[in-house]
């Protein structure tokens, strides 16, 4: 039996709301890093968008900077990350399309916002 998965074709540059659907430490191409899983709404709901962060907790690194916009917090002096702090908590995500060193065009996440309370969907 075989695996099929429905294509996708890529996202305009764009700025996309989306919920963290899961956030777990993997070792990579480049050491440890957290793996983002995304889940847009709106327009794009069913659709999902992976994005890594290096495993560096501390200010100016990426991964500082998404767990600030996904919990929309002042991060304190000595906080730890969690991934339970963030999983379930909806962002924006910026997303561009560039040009790979294979020469493909891909999405990238740019970065992640903070999402403003009318982009919040209550699940029922």
């Amino acid at each position: 039996m075989s695996d099929k998965l429905k294509y996708q074709p890529l996202l305009k540059t764009g700025e996309y709301v989306a919920e963290i659907a899961s956030a777990k430490l993997v070792t990579g191409l480049y050491g440890q890093q957290v793996e983002f899983t995304f889940e847009l709404t709106g327009a794009f709901v069913g659709r999902e968008v992976v994005a890594w962060a290096s495993a560096k907790f501390s200010p100016g690194t990426k991964l500082y900077r998404w767990w600030g916009a996904a919990t929309s917090g002042t991060i304190k002096a000595g906080t730890d990350f969690d991934t339970d702090d963030v999983v379930g908590k909806t962002v924006v995500l910026v997303i561009l399309q560039e040009t790979n060193k294979q020469g493909l065009v891909v999405n990238t996440v740019k970065d992640i916002l903070v999402a403003e309370e009318s982009d919040v969907v209550e699940k029922v």
